[in-house]
């Protein structure tokens, strides 16, 4: 409540996303691991204002977050799935040109 984590947001900020770090880029697409999978991107301070309101945000999840069960780990046969995953790199897109 209040604007409490408005200092907060600025502290960590200036740490992940120093001035001039994203260029022109309109569309970040994050994939945090480990404790940066708790930092509310959407909202760090991206030339006096909030990320989302200048970027479109898209926060996927790291790789590690897929864990396999000790149970299921070892040796398996080549046609076994392990993963199944699907992805749009640019949802919303009709081309695939990456500013």
């Amino acid at each position: 409540p209040g604007e409490a984590w408005a200092a907060a947001a600025d502290e960590v900020g200036r740490t992940l996303l120093p001035p001039g770090t994203l260029g022109a880029a309109r569309d970040v697409v994050v994939v945090p691991d480990g404790p940066l999978g708790l930092v509310p991107f959407d909202v760090l301070p991206d030339e006096g204002a909030p990320l989302v309101a200048r970027r479109t945000v898209r926060v996927l999840p790291a790789a590690s977050a897929v864990l396999v069960p000790a149970a299921t780990a070892g040796w398996r046969p080549p046609w076994a799935a392990t993963l199944v995953a699907f992805g749009d790199p640019l949802p919303g897109r009709g081309d695939t040109t990456l500013d």
